[in-house]
């Protein structure tokens, strides 16, 4: 949670981007979630159900019963045209809200990369600043390897982390409760059944989620150590030649490349 509060002050600094990503990001929902019941008029005409399933005028127009309303006057405008202009009213209807929801996944990462690119220069520029302010006595005792993985690496992670927050908190709440909703309004029962199997993946994710963190440490502790590796012998390359010591120094590198492959190995496998 204290990660989360020092992410969400980074991107304080970038509001406007933000708030027009996250603009973007809930638009996309919501044309994604309107895109699925689009279809259906389409797939009624195709297979000749309009004319089977009549529907009474309700009794007001409102937003409690805004489905069976679009389905009255869709039905309506079915009766009086003829078959192939009501195809093109739905294509040119299905074309329209695929490219809004496009659209807004386009502008949604156009924000996103002023939020990321800046957010990592600016995280660089405070890690660098402070290695030139510690002391001597810090660089005898620390790697400097590891520290060229974290203004590499770990600052990677924390752009992928800034993209999947925005993500997950303001765009994925939409499209599911959009969808379950369209579910539930289809099928109750097989919404049932859905939930009971979703339920079970998400055991299965958290569990899986513990061994990522694990591994993903792991990870970043091997690269620290291989690209200290290289910093020293770039550093001794003379005295390594001196003493012939470039098999001994190849196999420990070797070593931890091959342990580095097999986690990040594992890492994707998971």
């Amino acid at each position: 949670m204290q990660s989360l509060r020092l992410l969400l002050r980074y991107l304080a600094v970038y509001k406007k981007a933000v708030w027009g990503n996250i603009f973007s990001n809930i638009l996309m929902a919501v044309f994604t979630v309107v895109s699925i019941p689009a279809i259906i008029p389409l797939f009624q005409i195709l297979f000749n159900q309009t004319e089977a399933e009549k529907i009474a005028e309700p009794d007001h127009f409102g937003a409690d019963n805004i489905l069976e309303n679009l389905k009255f006057l869709f039905q309506e405008y079915a009766a009086q045209h003829d078959k192939q202009s009501v195809v093109l009213w739905i294509c040119a209807l299905l074309l329209m809200v695929f490219f809004l929801k496009n659209l807004f996944r386009y502008l949604s990462l156009y924000f996103m990369a002023i939020v990321r690119n800046g957010t990592v220069r600016d995280l660089r520029q405070q890690l660098y600043k402070k290695v030139l302010s510690l002391p001597i006595s810090f660089f005898t005792e620390e790697r400097k390897g590891d520290l060229i993985s974290r203004m590499s690496g770990d600052v990677q992670e924390v752009e992928w982390s800034i993209l999947n927050v925005l993500e997950t908190v303001f765009r994925e709440p939409v499209i599911l409760v959009g969808s379950l909703a369209f579910m539930i309004y289809l099928s109750p029962s097989l919404t049932g059944l859905v939930f009971i199997v979703l339920i079970g993946a998400g055991v299965l994710i958290v569990a899986i989620s513990k061994s990522l963190r694990r591994n993903s440490a792991t990870a970043q502790e091997r690269l620290g150590s291989m690209i200290s590796t290289v910093e020293e012998t770039l550093s001794g390359l003379k005295v390594i030649k001196s003493f012939n010591a470039e098999p001994f120094l190849y196999r420990a590198f070797s070593k931890l490349n091959n342990s580095y492959r097999d986690i990040l190995t594992k890492l994707l496998r998971r």
